[in-house]
């Protein structure tokens, strides 16, 4: 290794520990194995509906490009093949149907408290602050 790869791994690695602690303050500061894990529970309580949020979106993505796909077949069916959009469609209504899924599962395995409960979707936008833009 040279002396610049170094510098530039440890540069790196300072950045990102630097982004992390900004991101996580709480998380920064813990003095024990407890507080730590304490702070990350609560930084990740809101990851299953980001996670929704974005199986959803892309699902829904996945969709509208299977639709793409059959229109494009119904004007040239030599060149784009209907099997195509099909899996497109079936792809993406899986993705989406993947959070009530599992959500099932975890009630089913009595794991969620045994009330089966949808993440919302509009409560992704109170994780989002715009800081004054609109």
């Amino acid at each position: 290794m040279t002396f610049g790869s170094v510098m530039n791994t440890t540069v790196k690695s300072a950045v990102l520990a630097g982004i992390l602690a900004a991101a996580w303050p709480e998380l920064a500061h813990a003095q024990n194995f407890q507080a730590t894990s304490a702070a990350l529970v609560d930084a990740l309580k809101d990851m299953p509906v980001i996670i929704s949020g974005i199986s959803y979106m892309f699902g829904g993505l996945l969709v509208l490009g299977g639709a793409n796909k059959l229109k494009m077949h119904a004007e040239n069916p030599q060149q784009t093949p209907m099997s195509h959009g099909l899996v497109r469609i079936g792809v993406g209504g899986m993705i989406a149907g993947l959070p009530p899924f599992m959500g099932w599962v975890n009630n089913s395995l009595s794991i969620g408290g045994g009330t089966m409960k949808f993440k919302k979707l509009d409560r992704i936008s109170d994780l989002i602050t715009f800081s004054g833009v609109c």
